[in-house]
């Protein structure tokens, strides 16, 4: 299965408007997971039906205070639950 992070990913000016994913023969519904810089779960948002999460502003405040954060995305295919890899990216 074809589970990517895309963005954000790197080094980013604010906090990010939007996380986006690449699903190929993955089905929604989706599940973006966010961790902090030492890789604790800090949020996750579940029920997405596209490839694309839209942070509320309680998320983007917490976001702007800058750091390093990590995030997956997670779908369930024939009931089994498929992770993509982990995106890092780091708010100055």
């Amino acid at each position: 299965m074809n589970l990517r992070a895309l963005s954000p990913d790197g080094p980013q000016e604010g906090a990010p408007a939007r996380f986006l994913w690449q699903a190929r023969e993955v089905a929604p519904p989706f599940t973006v997971v966010l961790l902090d810089a030492g890789y604790r779960k800090l949020a996750a948002f579940g029920g997405i039906t596209s490839a694309c999460f839209v942070p509320d502003a309680s998320l983007l405040g917490r976001l702007a205070s800058g750091s390093t954060f990590h995030w997956h995305v997670s779908a369930q295919v024939d009931g089994v639950v498929c992770r993509s890899p982990l995106a890092s990216f780091e708010i100055r």
